[in-house]
């Protein structure tokens, strides 16, 4: 329906809009598992969301870090299909999150190293 009748400026908006949690469309699409939205997103809308703004107040009760990237969600949750995809998008590995790891950490601990070749 967006799709279909939604403005540039308006799938824009939605695209880079952040909630109370400092969360965008892309973070929520990949923390509950919507493949084809987080497809959607990255494909047509062009969104590569940057990491949460600072807030010392308010935190997401699924993803509590400050400045996790919807790459470190994705490592987090092992889905190694959207580690691919956000990195062909050019998900930055060398993004931190509060607890001063990166994604490209985050890969070597779990194991995942070999998706970076």
């Amino acid at each position: 329906v967006l799709k279909a009748h939604a403005s540039k400026d308006t799938m824009k908006w939605l695209c880079e809009f952040k909630d109370r949690w400092s969360r965008t469309a892309l973070h929520w699409a990949i923390l509950n598992s919507h493949d084809n939205c987080t497809r959607y997103l990255l494909e047509e809308c062009g969104a590569l969301a940057t990491p949460g703004s600072f807030s010392s107040i308010r935190r997401s009760r699924i993803s509590h870090l400050f400045f996790e990237t919807p790459l470190h969600i994705a490592i987090r949750r092992k889905t190694h299909d959207m580690i691919r995809l956000l990195l062909q998008h050019g998900a930055n590995l060398d993004q931190v999150d509060d607890s001063n790891r990166s994604a490209r950490d985050l890969l070597i601990e779990g194991g995942f190293d070999g998706i970076l070749t």
